[in-house]
C-alpha cells in the first residue's frame, strides 16, 4: 500500500473513530520496522514468534554461529599478526584501526543477542502504540516520526554500506600490488591476517565486512527507531493535552499561629553573650571601617566619627588608585611593566567597589544582625544551643583563618618588602620602593619627610583594604554558619515533629516555627550577592597576576618578593576558598531540609498535618545558593573554575626572558591535572528532592497514613518468618568478619567478654606498630635519598602505606556507625516477609561475596607476589665495596642497626610479610565493606520494587491497600537511612581510596615501563598484578556506586510504571513521595568531594595517565 492510498484510506475515517481496521494499525507498523526487520533478520536478531517453526529457529542459530564465525574470522587472525608477526609501533597504530572496529562490531553483536528479549517487548510496545491510536490526528503524527526514522535509518545504511564497501571491495583492487624482497607479488586485503598454515592472497572479506557493516548498522537502527517511537509518544500526549487538559486550581490559605516564647531563663541570660561571641569578630573588622550599624538611639557624637572613619577610609583608598593608574596607564609605556602594577592596582579597585557595596547594605547587614541575636534569643533547649554554637565556632574559625592569611601576606608586601628590596641605580643614588605604584607630579617620593608620610599612608591603606577583605569574607562566614545552624535546629524540629506526647496545636506550633525559620533564612544571599562577585573576579585575575609574579621573581632567585607572593597567593586561595565552601556548605544544608522532610515519620501525622510539609518540601527544592552576582553558584566546583581560568590566563601573558617561558611551560602541564582534581568536585551533594511537586494538587493522599494504620497488622498468622536470619546475615557477612576480624576492627557487642574486647584492642595496637613499622622508616629513608628517579621509586610503596594508614584510622575512629550498618543487615534479614524476598536478599548477599572474594584475591595476590616472592626472585646486588645487597620488598632505613646482616634480615623480612598482610587486609576490607553493604541496599531496594509490582494486581486482602503502601513507604525510609550510614562509614575512605588509587595507578604503570625496558619478567608479573589490583578496586567502587543509583532511580520509575491508575484516588497519591524522591537519587560520594560512578572511574584513569605520562616526560 503505498503513501496516497494510505492517507485516502486515513481520510475516509470518521474523526469520531475509536476502532480501526485490524489491518491499518499492522501496515503502520510493518512500515515503520520494515528496515529494522531487515537488517535484524540478516543477523539472527529479529525475535521470533511464539508460533515460529522449528526451522526458522533452526535457521536463526545457524544465521547467529555463521555471523559469529565470520566475525572471528577477521578478529583473530588480524590480533596474531598485528602483535605476533608486526614489531613496528607505527605499523601496529595504523593497522589497529580496522581491527578496533571488528572489535566493536563484535561487542554490538554480542550486546544485540543477550537483549533479544528486550528488543521483543519493545517491538510489542511499539505495535500496541500503533493499535491504540484512535484519531486521524495521532496517526499522522506517528507517521511523521516513522518517517524520520526509516529517513534515519535509510542515511545511515548509505553512509555504512558504501563506505564499507569502497574499504572492502573496492580500495584493494584499485590499490597497487606490491614486491616483497623475493619478487613475489603481494594483493593488499581489507584487514590485517595471520593464517599460519594457509597463503591469505586472494581471499575474499567482502562477506565479513558485510557482517560487520550490518551489526553497526543495526545498532545505531534500534537506538534511532526508539527515540523516534519515543517521540511520537510525547507530542501524542501533548496533543491530548490541549484537546482534554483541565487545569485544577485550588486556593489554600494557611493561618499560622504566632507562638509564645518560652525559652528557658538560664539559655534567655547567655543569649546576648552568645550573640556577643558569634558576632565579636564581626564587629572588631567592620567597626574601624565604619560599616558597623548604629542603633536607632546612637548619639551624634557616633553618627559624625563614623562618618569620619569612612571619609578617611575613602581618602586612604583614593591616595592609592589615583596616582597608581595615572602612573600606570600615561607614564608607563612597557608592557611588562604594566602587569606588574596591575596587580596591586586591581587589588585595590576590588577593595573600594567591596566597601562601596558594604556601605550601601548597611541596612541589610543591621537586618541580619537584628535576626542573628533574635536567633539566639529564642532558643529554648540546650541542644539547639550546643549546635548554635558549634556553627559560631566554624564562623569565628573561617574568619580567623581569613585574617591570618590576608593580614600576613599583606602586611608583609606592604611594611617588610619594600624595605628589604633597596636598590641602586647607575648613577649611585638610593631608590627606596614603595609598596604601590604612585606618580604625584611635583612631589618627589624618594626625599625625605615624602617618602615617610607616603609610606606610612600606604601602610594605612593597606589596612584598610585588608579590613575591607577580611570583614567581606568573615561577614559571609558568620552569616552564612549561622544559617546552616539554624537549618540544622529546623532539621532537627522536623525529626521530633511526629514523636513525643505534644498534642495538635503543640504540633501546629512547632510547624509555624519551621516555616518561619525557613523563610528567614533564606534571605541571606541577597546581602552578599554582590560582594561574591567582585570577590570572585578579582580573586580571579589576582591568582592570575600573582602567579605570574611568582614565575618572574623564580627565573629572578629573588628569595623575598618569592615568599611575599606566595602568601599573597595563599591568602587570595583560603579566601575565595572560603566563599566557595560556605557556599557549598549552605546549600547542601538546605538540600537536607527536603531530606528530612521526607525521612521523617510523616505518615503518623493527621492530614492536614501531613499537607503542610509540601510547602516545605517545595522550597527546598531549590535550595538556597550563594551567588556571585547572580551570575555563577559559589561552590567548590567554582573554586576550581576559577582556578582553570586563572591558569589559562597565565598561558597568555607574554614572556619577558627564556627562563620565564621554561617555568610557565612546566606550569602548562602541571595546572591542568591539578584542575583536573579540582574539577572532581562537582557533586557534591546528595539531594533527595524532587524537581516539581504541584503542592496545589497534592491531598492529603500524600500522606495516607494516620496514628491508626499500624492496628491493621495483627494478623499474621500466614505471614513468613526467617528462622535462618541469623544464618542468612552470617552469610552475607561472612568475608567482612573473616577479614576485620585480624584487624581488630569487627565490632564487639555489649554482650561480648572482656576478653574479646582486650584482644581487639591489642589486634589494633599490633596492627598501628606493623604500619608504623613501614611507613616512617621509608619516609626516613625518602629523605635520605638524593636522586629523584629513586624518590619516585621508592614512593609508590610508601603512598599505599600512607593511604592504608588511613583508611585503617577511618575504620577505627567509624566502629560506631559500622555496627549501626551491621544491626541494620541483621535487622533486614529478620523482617523478610516471603520466601520470594528471601531469594532475593540470598542473590544479592552472593553478588557481594563475589565481589569481596575478587577484591581480596587480587589484593593479596599481587601483595604475596610483591612483598614474598619479588624479593626472592629479584637476585642479590652489590654494592660498590662489593657487599651483597639483599632486597626487601618495603624501602626502609633504620639506622641503629644493619638490616642485610642476620638475623636482622629475616626479622625485618617476616615482619614486611606481616606488615603486608595488614595493608591488604585493610585494602580488602574497605573493598569488601563497600560492596556488601551496597549490595545488600540494593536487594533491599529489589524487594521495594518488588512489593510495588504486586501492589495493584494483589486480588488478596485489598482492604490493607494502606497497611500495604506504609510498608513500602516504611521499607523505603529504613534503607535510605542506612544507606545514609553506610556513606558516613565509607566517606573518608572513599575518599582516601580515589586519591591513593590515582597515584598508584601512576607509580605502578611506571614501575611497570621500568621493569619492561629491563625485561625483567617476575617484576612485570608482579607490577602487572598490582596494577589489575588497583585498577579493580576502584572499579568496584565506581561500579557498585553506579549501580545503587540506578537502583534508588528504578524504585520512582517503577512506581510510576505500576496500574497506579487503578488504585483508589487518595492512595494513588500516597505513591507521589515516594516517584519524586526517587528522582534524585542517593550517590555514594567520596569525601563529599566525588561522585562514585563509572564516569568518576574514567576519570581517575585518565588523570592517572596523564601523571604517568608527565612523570616519564619529566624522567626523561
Amino acid at each position: 500500500m503505498d503513501r496516497k492510498q494510505l492517507k485516502r484510506q486515513y481520510l475516509n475515517l470518521p474523526t469520531t473513530s475509536k476502532a480501526q481496521p485490524i489491518d491499518i494499525y499492522k501496515t503502520n507498523a510493518q512500515h515503520a520496522l520494515q528496515i529494522t526487520r531487515w537488517h535484524l533478520k540478516l543477523l539472527g536478531i529479529w525475535p521470533l514468534s511464539p508460533k515460529s517453526s522449528i526451522f526458522e529457529k533452526i535457521f536463526t542459530n545457524v544465521i547467529i554461529i555463521l555471523c559469529l564465525f565470520l566475525l572471528m574470522f577477521l578478529l583473530i587472525p588480524g590480533i596474531l599478526f598485528i602483535y605476533v608477526k608486526v614489531k613496528d609501533p607505527l605499523v601496529r597504530i595504523k593497522l589497529a584501526g580496522a581491527l578496533s572496529f571488528c572489535a566493536m562490531a563484535l561487542i554490538k553483536y554480542y550486546s544485540l543477542f543477550l537483549r533479544r528479549r528486550d528488543i521483543a517487548s519493545c517491538i510489542k510496545h511499539l505495535v500496541s502504540d500503533w493499535e491504540k491510536v484512535s484519531s486521524i490526528e495521532d496517526r499522522m503524527i506517528m507517521i511523521n516520526y516513522a518517517k524520520l526514522g526509516r529517513w534515519g535509518s535509510v542515511v545511515c545504511a548509505i553512509f555504512m554500506y558504501s563506505g564499507g564497501v569502497f574499504y572492502a571491495g573496492i580500495l584493494p583492487c584499485v590499490s597497487p600490488t606490491i614486491k616483497d624482497e623475493n619478487n613475489i607479488t603481494i594483493k593488499p586485503i581489507a584487514y590485517p591476517s595471520y593464517y599460519g598454515l594457509f597463503d591469505p592472497q586472494g581471499y575474499s572479506y567482502v562477506r565479513s565486512l558485510f557482517q560487520s557493516l550490518a551489526e553497526s548498522y543495526g545498532m545505531k537502527l534500534k537506538t534511532f527507531m526508539s527515540e523516534s517511537q519515543n517521540c511520537n509518544q510525547l507530542k501524542k500526549e501533548r496533543l491530548l493535552d490541549k484537546m482534554d487538559g483541565i487545569v485544577l486550581v485550588k486556593s489554600r490559605i494557611t493561618n499560622v499561629l504566632k507562638s509564645e516564647k518560652k525559652p528557658l531563663q538560664k539559655l534567655h541570660n547567655s543569649s546576648d553573650s552568645n550573640a556577643e561571641y558569634a558576632l565579636q569578630i564581626n564587629r572588631w573588622l567592620l567597626k574601624s571601617l565604619g560599616v558597623w550599624p548604629q542603633s536607632s538611639n546612637s548619639c551624634y557624637n557616633k553618627i559624625i566619627f563614623t562618618k569620619f572613619i569612612i571619609t578617611m577610609c575613602s581618602f586612604s583608598l583614593a591616595f592609592v588608585i589615583v596616582p597608581g593608574w595615572f602612573l600606570t596607564f600615561v607614564k608607563i609605556k612597557s608592557l611588562s611593566m604594566r602587569l606588574e602594577f596591575i596587580g596591586v592596582l586591581s587589588f585595590c579597585v576590588m577593595s573600594i567597589m567591596k566597601y562601596y557595596f558594604m556601605i550601601s547594605q548597611r541596612h541589610d547587614i543591621a537586618q541580619c544582625i537584628k535576626y542573628l541575636v533574635f536567633d539566639w534569643q529564642r532558643i529554648t533547649s540546650a541542644r539547639d544551643q550546643e549546635i548554635m554554637t558549634n556553627y559560631a565556632q566554624y564562623g569565628r574559625f573561617a574568619s580567623m583563618m581569613c585574617i591570618i592569611f590576608i593580614y600576613g601576606g599583606g602586611f608583609f608586601f606592604t611594611g617588610i618588602l619594600p624595605l628589604l628590596t633597596v636598590t641602586t641605580d647607575e648613577r649611585n643614588v638610593t631608590i627606596r620602593p614603595l609598596a604601590y605604584p604612585s606618580y604625584y607630579g611635583y612631589v618627589d617620593p624618594q626625599k625625605s619627610p615624602a617618602y615617610e608620610i607616603i609610606y606610612t599612608i600606604h601602610f594605612f591603606s593597606t589596612f584598610v583594604m585588608l579590613s575591607i577583605t577580611s570583614g567581606a569574607c568573615s561577614m559571609a562566614a558568620v552569616f552564612v554558619m549561622h544559617a546552616c545552624g539554624q537549618l540544622d535546629i529546623l532539621i532537627a524540629w522536623l525529626r521530633n515533629i511526629s514523636h513525643g506526647s505534644a498534642n495538635h496545636g503543640e504540633r501546629n506550633e512547632k510547624l509555624s516555627m519551621i516555616i518561619q525559620q525557613h523563610v528567614r533564612t533564606i534571605k541571606i544571599e541577597k546581602l552578599l550577592c554582590g560582594v561574591c562577585l567582585v570577590e570572585v573576579v578579582g580573586s580571579t585575575m589576582d591568582i592570575c597576576l600573582l602567579g605570574y609574579y611568582i614565575l618572574l621573581e623564580w627565573s629572578t632567585k629573588d628569595v623575598f618578593r618569592l615568599i611575599t607572593y606566595a602568601l599573597l597567593l595563599s591568602s587570595f586561595i583560603s579566601n575565595i576558598f572560603i566563599f566557595c565552601y560556605i557556599g557549598e556548605c549552605l546549600t547542601e544544608k538546605c538540600n537536607e531540609v527536603g531530606t528530612a522532610t521526607y525521612m521523617i515519620d510523616w505518615y503518623r501525622l493527621s492530614p492536614k498535618m501531613g499537607q503542610s510539609l509540601i510547602l516545605i518540601i517545595q522550597i527546598a527544592q531549590t535550595p538556597v545558593f550563594l551567588t556571585a552576582g547572580k551570575l555563577c553558584n559559589l561552590s567548590i566546583f567554582t573554586f576550581g573554575t576559577i582556578f582553570s581560568t586563572g591558569h589559562q590566563n597565565i598561558s597568555n601573558v607574554p614572556e619577558s626572558s627564556a627562563n620565564v617561558y621554561d617555568v610557565k611551560a612546566a606550569v602548562d602541564e602541571l595546572f591542568p591535572l591539578f584542575t583536573l582534581y579540582t574539577r572532581l568536585t562537582l557533586s557534591t551533594t546528595i539531594i533527595i528532592l524532587p524537581f516539581e511537586v504541584d503542592h496545589k494538587n497534592i491531598t492529603m493522599g500524600t500522606m495516607v497514613m494516620s496514628d491508626n494504620t499500624t492496628s491493621n497488622t495483627k494478623n499474621k498468622s500466614n505471614e513468613f518468618k526467617n528462622i535462618s536470619f541469623d544464618a542468612d546475615a552470617r552469610f552475607a557477612l561472612r568475608i567482612n568478619q573473616l577479614i576485620l576480624q585480624p584487624l581488630g576492627i569487627w565490632p564487639t557487642t555489649k554482650e561480648s567478654s572482656l576478653t574479646g574486647t582486650v584482644v581487639s584492642i591489642i589486634l589494633v595496637i599490633i596492627c598501628s606498630f606493623l604500619l608504623a613499622f613501614i611507613v616512617l622508616p621509608g619516609l626516613f629513608l625518602l629523605i635520605k635519598v638524593k636522586s629523584a628517579a629513586t624518590k619516585i621509586r621508592l614512593g609508590g610503596p610508601l603512598s599505599f602505606g600512607v593511604m592504608v594508614v588511613m583508611k585503617y584510622q577511618s575504620l577505627v575512629s567509624g566502629q560506631e556507625n559500622l555496627n549501626d550498618c551491621i544491626k541494620q543487615v541483621v535487622a533486614d534479614w529478620r523482617e523478610l516477609r516471603t520466601s520470594h524476598d528471601r531469594n532475593i536478599m540470598i542473590s544479592y548477599a552472593k553478588y557481594g561475596r563475589v565481589g569481596a572474594t575478587i577484591c581480596a584475591f587480587f589484593m593479596y595476590g599481587g601483595g604475596v607476589f610483591y612483598a614474598v616472592i619479588l624479593p626472592h626472585l629479584s637476585g642479590n646486588l652489590k654494592s660498590s665495596n662489593n657487599e651483597t645487597i639483599r632486597p626487601f620488598a618495603y624501602p626502609s632505613y633504620y639506622g641503629f642497626f644493619d638490616p642485610q646482616l642476620s638475623p636482622a634480615y629475616e626479622i625485618v623480612f617476616s615482619l614486611h610479610c606481616c606488615c603486608a598482610f595488614v595493608m591488604h587486609s585493610v585494602t580488602s576490607a574497605t573493598c569488601s565493606l563497600a560492596v556488601v553493604f551496597v549490595m545488600h541496599a540494593c536487594g533491599q531496594l529489589e524487594i521495594i520494587i518488588r512489593w510495588l509490582g504486586d501492589l495493584v494486581g494483589e486480588k488478596k486482602n485489598h482492604g490493607n491497600l494502606n497497611e500495604r503502601i506504609s510498608m513500602i513507604i516504611k521499607k523505603h525510609v529504613q534503607t535510605l537511612k542506612f544507606i545514609c550510614n553506610v556513606e558516613k562509614v565509607l566517606c573518608v575512605v572513599c575518599l582516601i581510596e580515589v586519591v591513593g588509587c590515582t597515584l598508584n595507578i601512576c607509580t605502578v604503570g611506571y614501575d611497570l615501563l621500568l621493569q619492561w625496558g629491563d625485561n625483567d619478567a617476575i617484576g612485570i608479573i608482579t607490577y602487572t598484578i598490582l596494577l589489575i589490583s588497583f585498577t579493580f578496586n576502584i572499579f568496584l567502587f565506581c561500579y557498585i556506586g553506579e549501580r545503587l543509583t540506578e537502583q534508588c532511580k528504578k524504585v520512582g520509575e517503577t512506581t510510576y510504571m505500576i496500574d497506579w491508575y487503578r488504585l483508589p484516588e487518595k492512595e494513588a497519591l500516597g505513591l507521589t513521595l515516594t516517584i519524586v524522591t526517587a528522582q534524585n537519587p542517593v550517590i555514594i560520594t567520596a569525601g563529599k568531594i566525588v561522585e562514585l560512578s563509572l564516569n568518576s572511574f574514567c576519570t581517575v584513569m585518565r588523570t592517572s595517565v596523564a601523571y604517568l605520562n608527565l612523570l616519564r616526560t619529566f624522567m626523561a
